[in-house]
């Protein structure tokens, strides 16, 4: 698809696709009980169709259901709709075109679709995001060149596509629970700050600046519900059109107002819940809340299995420069996301929080400046190099990932530990 048509292409096959669907009378299913199979039910639901049920390949959705949808195998799906318009909610092509073809041999009608489409139906229809949607469509059709790729990359990744790692966007320092292992070392402030709208605007939209796309950023810091204006960062940031997923990360224990409700809404941002067991008491209501306003919601249970690791404290370590190097390429080849905190754009969460709290000096070849007082074009290969770099940063001497306890999640943090920490003392 060229920019000028993709938009139109995109409209023209959820059309098509719910003219099928209401003209079939046989039933109709989304595969994929995931984010990308929610944004086709919305997608239809905009066209005023509804669908029937979800179907997947996971048991365990099977019988926990799906945003108030039963969840069905494939032959339980062929038993009790067969002939139903079936829809896929899968990003990868690889994966979505192999799924398909088992499902026509089923007698399954699957008109010509794809998942992207129907995520530009979400975003510009149901959400309404205010972004050029020409240009958003585009950047869905990178979105699905990049998602074709193998593994995980970030920068050059052919054809002219740089491509954004993972990045966190820090709105806020403040947090209303205090893990002792928080990977952002948010409880070990002593004046945590609330970075401004402006500010934070700003900074991530010159970030974007530097790619061709942003497949996604996580914004949290600290808590994101705590930020008074939390909604209206997430609207201002949707009109970026190389920005497609804005997520908000919380802990399930702050309720969010209706106005911020609806501003996620219209910015098309997605919700993830981490489960703290009684630590997270709004999971329920905030679970609801979404549901009634449009917003994809989930919930990132903790099995008790589930370990958190308790890093190393942060110091000067006295190790040979190739044993940094070596630690620094070992992190690198993770899927270890950069950082954008208070006008500054840092390559991980110990080099951020560890220079604002004053355990690393600052170095300027850590972090790239944000601000608006040095012209796009520079700006945009100073991003790029930095995340490309392949010597260690200064910070990297500070950081010790192989030094590390398997701790249970979210244990809080007391006085006494604090002091002992700040201390130097490990309890």
């Amino acid at each position: 698809m060229v920019t000028q048509t993709a938009s139109r292409e995109y409209r023209e096959m959820i059309d098509r696709c719910a003219r099928a669907a209401a003209d079939n009378g046989k039933g109709v299913a989304v595969f994929g009980a995931a984010k990308a199979g929610w944004y086709i039910m919305k997608a239809l639901e905009a066209r005023g169709v509804r669908i029937d049920c979800f179907c997947d390949n996971n048991a365990r959705k099977a019988s926990d259901g799906f945003h108030g949808y039963r969840v069905l195998s494939a032959t339980d799906l062929e038993k009790e709709y067969p002939g139903a318009v079936v829809l896929f909610g899968l990003f990868r092509r690889n994966s979505a075109q192999a799924v398909k073809s088992g499902f026509g041999d089923r007698g399954f009608a699957i008109p010509e679709h794809d998942a992207y489409g129907f995520l530009y139906g979400y975003l510009t229809e149901v959400a309404g995001r205010k972004c050029d949607h020409q240009l958003l469509a585009a950047s869905l059709n990178k979105l699905s060149d990049y998602y074709s790729l193998d593994g995980y990359r970030y920068g050059d990744v052919g054809h002219g596509e740089f491509v954004s790692p993972f990045v966190t966007g820090v709105v806020t320092q403040k947090c209303n629970l205090r893990c002792y292992d928080c990977g952002q070392r948010i409880p070990y402030y002593n004046a945590p700050l609330d970075f401004s709208v402006a500010e934070i605007v700003r900074d991530i939209k010159h970030y974007c600046s530097a790619f061709t796309l942003v497949p996604e950023i996580s914004l949290h810091g600290g808590e994101p519900f705590l930020h008074p204006e939390i909604g209206a960062i997430c609207r201002e940031i949707s009109s970026i059109p190389n920005l497609i997923f804005i997520n908000l990360i919380t802990n399930g224990n702050i309720s969010p107002t209706d106005q911020i409700l609806r501003d996620l809404a219209s910015a098309g941002a997605d919700l993830h819940q981490s489960d703290y067991g009684k630590l997270s008491k709004q999971q329920a209501e905030i679970f609801s809340a979404c549901a009634k306003h449009d917003i994809f919601c989930d919930i990132h249970f903790v099995d008790p299995s589930e370990k958190w690791l308790r890093s190393a404290p942060i110091k000067l370590h006295e190790r040979p420069g190739t044993a940094t190097e070596q630690i620094y390429s070992e992190c690198m080849a993770t899927k270890v996301c950069c950082q954008i905190m208070d006008g500054r754009l840092y390559r991980c969460p110990v080099s951020a929080h560890g220079m604002a709290q004053g355990l690393i000096p600052p170095s300027e070849g850590d972090f790239v400046r944000l601000g608006d007082d040095i012209d796009a074009d520079t700006l945009g290969r100073s991003v790029r190099n930095f995340l490309t770099r392949e010597a260690a940063f200064a910070s990297c001497s500070y950081c010790d990932p192989n030094t590390v306890t398997l701790v249970e999640p979210a244990i809080q943090l007391s006085a006494k530990i604090k002091r002992l920490l700040k201390e130097g003392t490990q309890p």
